[in-house]
């Protein structure tokens, strides 16, 4: 069971929610992942951008991982007040999305005032007293988060929690940039840049990536650029359309019945896919 607190009514109310239905993976690893963000300080404030992609993986028993599907149109960028936080790696542990966590955060911590700075200890203070240790213990280690916002003084701020124990850095180099690869973005990007432009170079750069590495099956989809500015946050391309599961198990029994079809990286995996995930 994920969360503390059970005389509370909080707590109540998900554990119910838990409990009508349960996901069973008989692999060694049930974590839907989530890939590619690029953050970086512009001349009208910061752009962010992912692609939508989320795979299935599975690890043998050699340690060998490899994507049995994947999915698109799967939000990645969240908006907290006038800030954002982006979600790569882990993108689920075990029956619960990461997204669920940041959605009940929001309930209590939406204010437009948010310290930017404070915004991600606020997040992982939240999950340390909501969830249990596995549960937090997995986000901080498995997970990588972005959070991007302007400070009190208007100044672009962003912050990195790395999938290190929750250590957060504010991202200060020169390029201003934080991303899961640095290597085609940064050589083609000018902090004078406006949104508009940094974000269709970050585009080209995450599906540039994913071919020259092979990881097509990992990374893809439509890429989704978000603008942060001192009004707040807005989609400037592609807003996620998709509907956003609270639980996985809610997400396999929409496969299963054919409501959602993802694609199967082989007909071998295929099989293997509905052989590993059921829901009880």
């Amino acid at each position: 069971m994920e969360l503390k607190g059970k005389s509370s009514l909080f707590a109540f109310i998900c554990v119910l929610l838990y409990i009508a239905g349960s996901l069973t993976y008989s692999g060694q690893s049930s974590s839907i992942h989530g890939s590619f963000i690029i953050v970086a300080k512009v001349n009208d404030g910061i752009m962010m951008a992912s692609d939508s992609r989320c795979s299935f993986p599975y690890i043998n028993s050699k340690g060998i991982r490899s994507e049995l599907a994947y999915i698109d149109n799967f939000q990645k960028i969240y908006i907290v007040g006038k800030n954002a936080i982006a979600v790569s790696g882990n993108f689920s542990i075990d029956n619960l999305f990461v997204s669920t966590m940041l959605e009940e955060f929001k309930k209590t911590n939406n204010d437009d005032k948010l310290n930017i700075k404070g915004l991600l200890p606020a997040f992982f203070q939240f999950c340390k007293k909501h969830y249990s240790n596995y549960f937090y213990s997995k986000l901080v280690q498995e997970t990588t988060l972005f959070a991007a916002g302007l400070d009190t003084a208007k100044i672009p701020r962003i912050y990195v929690s790395a999938a290190s124990y929750g250590r957060i850095q504010e991202q200060v180099g020169n390029p201003p940039v934080a991303e899961t690869d640095v290597s085609l973005f940064v050589p083609a990007f000018n902090q004078n840049m406006n949104c508009q432009q940094a974000g269709a170079i970050a585009e080209k750069s995450i599906k540039g990536y994913a071919e020259t590495h092979g990881l097509t099956d990992k990374i893809g989809g439509k890429i989704i650029i978000a603008k942060i500015s001192s009004t707040g946050v807005d989609f400037i391309k592609d807003r996620p359309v998709q509907m956003q599961y609270k639980y996985v198990k809610d997400l396999i029994n929409d496969i299963t019945n054919g409501k959602i079809v993802p694609t199967f990286t082989s007909t071998a995996n295929k099989l293997l896919f509905f052989k590993l995930y059921t829901v009880k």
